[in-house]
C-alpha cells in the first residue's frame, strides 16, 4: 500500500510497517515556514490597537475625567483591601508592605521613564491616578488603626 498524501506509508492498511515523511517536513525551508509569524487576525489587530482607541475615546473631557475617577477608586479599593486583609490575618503584614512598596516604586520608576519620551497623555494620568488611589487607600487604613 502506498499513501500519497503528506507522507508515504508502506505496509498494510491497518498495520503500517514504515512511514517516511515527505520532503516538505524534512526540508530546511519548511522549518522557516513553520517558525514564521502567524497570520494577523482581527482579534490580534483589535487588541493591538486598544491603547490608541482608548486615547481617542478619552478625548472628551468628561470621559477622561470619569475614566480617571474609576481608576482612582480602583486604586483606593485595592489599597484599602490589601491593608484590611493584611491587618486581619496578622501574618502577612511584612509581605503586604513589601508588595505595596514595590508596586508604588515600580509605578514611580515607570512614570519617570515615560516623562522624557513625551509619552504622557492618558497613560501617564491613569498611572498617576492608580498610584494616588493606592496610596490614599493605604493611608486611610493606617489612620483607621490609630
Amino acid at each position: 500500500m502506498v499513501y500519497t498524501g503528506i507522507g508515504r506509508a508502506t505496509g498494510r492498511v491497518m498495520g503500517i510497517v514504515r512511514f517516511t515523511p515527505c520532503l516538505l517536513f524534512s526540508d530546511v525551508r519548511a522549518v522557516d515556514f513553520m517558525a514564521a509569524r502567524l497570520q494577523s487576525t482581527r482579534l490580534q489587530r483589535n487588541l493591538g490597537e486598544w491603547a490608541s482607541r482608548l486615547e481617542a475615546w478619552a478625548d472628551n473631557p468628561w470621559r477622561r475625567a470619569s475614566l480617571l475617577a474609576i481608576v482612582l477608586m480602583g486604586g483606593f479599593f485595592f489599597g484599602s483591601s490589601v491593608a484590611s486583609i493584611a491587618g486581619a490575618t496578622g501574618q502577612l503584614d511584612p509581605i503586604a508592605a513589601l508588595v505595596t512598596v514595590a508596586l508604588l516604586e515600580l509605578m514611580v520608576r515607570l512614570r519617570r521613564s515615560w516623562r522624557p519620551l513625551n509619552q504622557g497623555g492618558l497613560a501617564l494620568q491613569v498611572l498617576d491616578m492608580g498610584r494616588f488611589g493606592l496610596l490614599y487607600g493605604l493611608l486611610l487604613e493606617g489612620f483607621k488603626l490609630l
